[in-house]
């Protein structure tokens, strides 16, 4: 199996989720929600994915 950009993109973003996920773990959420964000953001990812080819 071998991994281009977009994989490794892909993969290189989820990382920092994660990390960023686990440094305020504990932490009290602030702010608003913004559903603006979670669209650009899903569209986004389903761009990135489209490009690797992991849809046919």
């Amino acid at each position: 199996m071998s991994l281009g950009a977009p994989q490794l993109i892909y993969l290189a973003l989820a990382m920092l989720g994660i990390g960023l996920d686990i440094a305020r773990h504990g932490e009290p959420k602030t702010g608003h929600h913004d559903a603006v964000s979670s669209i650009v953001a899903t569209i986004l990812i389903f761009a990135l994915l489209w490009w690797g080819g992991f849809f046919p």
